[in-house]
Formats: C-alpha cells, sequence, structure tokens
C-alpha cells in the first residue's frame, strides 16, 4: 500500500510538471509594440525604452505569453546586473543554471528586455548549467507581430521605424530575379549585401538559394574589411561565421588588430565595420579588442560631430557605435554625430539612395522617425521611395543591373528602419585551439562610401559598377560599406546586464555556497 501511495504521488507530480513548450512545437504569440511587466519586488517596468532597439521586444512576446495562458515567469531585478528573468513556469535556476536565451536557433545577444523580436522569429528560453553548458528544460515562442501604429507626426521621436513608401515586396521581388543559377548576385560584394537584406525581408526561395550559396562559397577575399563585410553577410543569414563554411572569418579580423586598432591606421572604416561582426561572434564590451577599437573610432570623429566629413560613414558609424554606447565617450560621440546629421543638407541636387538609405538607418537606430527630425534631403517627399522604378528596383535602369542590385539591398533595411546590428545573429566563441589564422592585408588601400565608386574596382571581386555623377561640393568617397551586429554579448536572460557582471555573480554565489560547506 505504502509503494502504491509512492507512485500515485510521483504520477501527480508528473502529470503536472510543467512541459517544455517545444515538445508539441513553439507556442504562436501575438506581439505588442508595447508593454509593462512587473518584478518580483513589484515594481513595473513599461517597454519599449528611450533606447530600445525596436517597438518588438522579447519581454513584451513573454508577458503576451503570459496574458493568454501559455506559461509564466518571472523577472528580478539584481543591483549588479539589471533585469532579468529568474523563473520559467515555476522553475527557478539551481546554483549554476540560468535561463538562456535562443533567437532562431542562435544564442541571442541581448536580454529579453533589449533583444528585438521579428514577424516569425522563434524564442526559445532553455535552463542551462553554465559549468557543464547542459541544458534541460526548454519552453519556445514563436513571434506573430501586430500591426505598428501610424508613424508620429510631432517632433517627439522614438519610433525607430522610418515613414517610407518603399515598396518592399517590389523591392524583394526584383532582387530575386536578379539572382544567378547558383544562388549568388555575380560578385561577394553584392552577394553579402543582398543578404543583409534578406536578413531584414524574407522573400523565401530566393534567401534559401543565397544562405547555400554563401554556405558552401569561398570568395577571394583580400583585405580585411573584406572579411568584415562577409562575415556580417552570413551572420545576417544565421550561419556561424567560425564554423559553418570552410574558412574562418572572425580569426582574420581579429588578427588585424595591433592592440589599438584594426587594420589601417589612417583608416577608420576597417574599425567601423568590424564592430558588428565582432560583436555577434562572441565579443563583449568587456573584451580589449572591442574597448580599444571602440576608442579609436572616436578618435576620429571631427570637431563638427562627422566621420571624414562624410554623411556616409557619419551614419555607419552611429549604427555601429548603438551596440556600445555603454563604454566611456559613445553616448556624447552618438549626440555629435547626430547633429551633424540633422544639419546636413544636399541642396546641390546630388542626392542618391546609397546616402538616403544609410542615413534611414542611423535614423531608426538612433529611435527616431524621419518625421521626428527637421525636415531635410534625407526626409522630405521621401527620397527613398522616389528612387524605386516600375519594376521594383531602385535607382534608374541607365545605372545597370548590378549597381541597382546594390542600391535595393541597401534600400529595404532602411525602409523597414532596421540597422545593422538589429540584422545579425550571434554566435558563441569556439574553444581556443592552436591554429594560424588566414594572412590578410591590413592595410586598406581601396575605401568606399555607401555609394557605388569606381575606385572600388580595384578589388578582385567587385562589380564593374559605373557610379552615378558626384556633384561638385559633395562630400569625397571616403569608405566602402562592410556590416555592422547586435549590443552588448548577453547569454543569461538579463534584459540589460552585462554577460560579465551576470557570471560573476552566479560564481560568486557558487563561491560562497562553498564556503559554506567546506
Amino acid at each position: 500500500m505504502k509503494r502504491y501511495v509512492q507512485f500515485s504521488v510521483l504520477l501527480f507530480l508528473f502529470g503536472f510538471a510543467p512541459l517544455p513548450a517545444s515538445a508539441a512545437g513553439p507556442v504562436v504569440i501575438d506581439v505588442p509594440d508595447h508593454c509593462t511587466v512587473v518584478d518580483t519586488a513589484g515594481v513595473p517596468h513599461a517597454f519599449p525604452q528611450d533606447d530600445s532597439p525596436s517597438e518588438y521586444l522579447a519581454v513584451c512576446a513573454l508577458e503576451a505569453a503570459k496574458e493568454a495562458g501559455a506559461l509564466t515567469f518571472t523577472l528580478t531585478n539584481d543591483p549588479s546586473f539589471g533585469l532579468y528573468v529568474q523563473s520559467v513556469n515555476g522553475i527557478s535556476p539551481g546554483a549554476t543554471e540560468y535561463w538562456a536565451i535562443w533567437r532562431n536557433g542562435a544564442l541571442a545577444s541581448c536580454g529579453v528586455g533589449c533583444l528585438p523580436v521579428a514577424q516569425g522569429d522563434t524564442l526559445s528560453f532553455i535552463l542551462t548549467d553554465w559549468m557543464t553548458n547542459a541544458e534541460s528544460t526548454t519552453v519556445a515562442l514563436q513571434t506573430n507581430l501586430l500591426a505598428p501604429p501610424p508613424p508620429k507626426s510631432d517632433s517627439g521621436g522614438g519610433g525607430g521605424i522610418p515613414n517610407s513608401q518603399l515598396n518592399v515586396a517590389d523591392a524583394l521581388a526584383y532582387l530575386a530575379s536578379q539572382q544567378r543559377e547558383d544562388g549568388s548576385f555575380g560578385s561577394s560584394l553584392l552577394s553579402d549585401w543582398v543578404a543583409v537584406a534578406f536578413a531584414a525581408a524574407d522573400p523565401g526561395e530566393a534567401k534559401v538559394k543565397l544562405r547555400e550559396y554563401l554556405r558552401t562559397a569561398t570568395p577571394a577575399l583580400s583585405s580585411v574589411t573584406d572579411y568584415e563585410r562577409h562575415a556580417m553577410a552570413l551572420e545576417a543569414l544565421a550561419l556561424n561565421p567560425y564554423s559553418d563554411t570552410s574558412v574562418d572569418y572572425i580569426s582574420p579580423i581579429v588578427h588585424a588588430f595591433d592592440g589599438k586598432q584594426i587594420g589601417d591606421t589612417h583608416l577608420d572604416n576597417d574599425d567601423i565595420f568590424a564592430l558588428p561582426p565582432l560583436l555577434s561572434a562572441g565579443y563583449t564590451t568587456y573584451d580589449n579588442i572591442i574597448q580599444k577599437t571602440t576608442a579609436f573610432i572616436l578618435s576620429a570623429q571631427g570637431q563638427n560631430g562627422s566621420w571624414d566629413e562624410s554623411v556616409d560613414m557619419t551614419a555607419a558609424a552611429i549604427q555601429v557605435l548603438i551596440p556600445v554606447r555603454m563604454l566611456p565617450d559613445v553616448s556624447l560621440a552618438l549626440i555629435r554625430a547626430e547633429g551633424y546629421l540633422r544639419s546636413k543638407q544636399l541642396t546641390d541636387g546630388s542626392e542618391n539612395s546609397f546616402t538616403t538609405s544609410w542615413v534611414r538607418q542611423a535614423i531608426g537606430a538612433l529611435s527616431w522617425t524621419p518625421s521626428g527630425w527637421t525636415e531635410n534631403s534625407f526626409t522630405r517627399e521621401d527620397r527613398l521611395a522616389l528612387f524605386q522604378q516600375s519594376d521594383g528596383g531602385i535607382e534608374p535602369e541607365s545605372a545597370g543591373d548590378q549597381a541597382r542590385i546594390w542600391a535595393t539591398a541597401y534600400a529595404i533595411p532602411a525602409a523597414l528602419g532596421k540597422s545593422w546590428p538589429m540584422l545579425l545573429q550571434s554566435f558563441m566563441k569556439p574553444t581556443p585551439t592552436v591554429s594560424t589564422p588566414p594572412v590578410v592585408a591590413t592595410s586598406t588601400s581601396v575605401v568606399a562610401t555607401s555609394m557605388p565608386s569606381a575606385v572600388v574596382e580595384a578589388r578582385i571581386e567587385e562589380p564593374d559598377i559605373a557610379p552615378p555623377p558626384r556633384a561638385a561640393g559633395r562630400e569625397k568617397a571616403t569608405i566602402e560599406p562592410v556590416l555592422p551586429v547586435l549590443v552588448n554579448r548577453q547569454t543569461a536572460a538579463a534584459a540589460n546586464a552585462p554577460l560579465g557582471d551576470f557570471f560573476s555573480h552566479l560564481w560568486n554565489a557558487a563561491a560562497a555556497l562553498l564556503s559554506s560547506l567546506l
């Protein structure tokens, strides 16, 4: 009888224990564009916040799932490392465990409070032992975004979604029509930029073909910026830049670091475009390479707030510095850079879609909408949409297919208000091994702006693109685009907590427990 009672108790416990949501597939949740969550101390926290990267956040997905009865969770606001997920479905982590967040099969780059989500994303909350990396309970959600509110018409900002009328579906269809049989777009440069566009808006089969091409291709890369751009393209399509291809595309970037900066000491573009792929490849603001490279970028900012006296380069710098704005002097640099872009007027008729796209991405990264800016050539009359042609491509047919592919790839993320860091998936550093990274040029003799330039053609894989004429008085081309990624690496489900503090806190707690037992 006693044994029967024990067996009944076990049945009761197992029968009512929370089961992983992934057992029957992720639960589909409608995610609102705002929410308020209450921590374990009873303190409310409203999202999005002023520095949120998007109106749609993982924390609001959690709250929506809770309201729908799909799961329960608690958030704790710790003085040492901020707001983090304490429990899911009544399960609290053990002494060496934490709730890790994964997005679309990759470890999330940020905690629930600063992790943006898009239509169809899958969020997985996995109970993980940080000492053994063992994983147990998994709870999965699939996001279904609700329609965003209409753009704000006042001068208050904060939307982060430019009110562009560009037809993204037509732009995607144009790119798909230009795709080659092998899945590429003719050159490494164009294929990489289209990969970023496809991360912003999924065209379906074209994205699948391009991802497979990038997984198997071994492009001829000759400079640090080539590796930076290609690594970002891989991360944009959820390909591990360390191991999902036959070449490690992160080590050459790290190898080009001289202790103070990356690549050519006379250039800043190879430093600016190094931050995104590195931050998505397991590096954090606690790493020396990130701190020193950021400091070098700040030292290159001009008195007027620009980089290289260039609208293009300044817009690029804003996008990559937003994720590291917690480092010294970055916030002030961003304020100065924003002032430069706000004041820049191109009254000579030299506007182009390339520069307009980068500026709109910078506006979105700063959590503004163009309607919240003083009207200038980048916001009035929706210049970006005016560049779109009847076939969906950007720039007139006279510019040539290659230039139009490039321009269209830039315009899609810009129209959706998605900066480069928002589009990259995150990966962990591999276990250290003794290896010799590929030797690449640490001097980037050829640079480019957001706009195609004839000098770019010196690169082996660059397309033969005839650039639009540059009007007199326009700033000189200075750098070549290579992409950026997301913020401070946070593997734990902490809202805004640095990874180092999180594990330090756990280690101290574990050490204290062991000390009390010995």
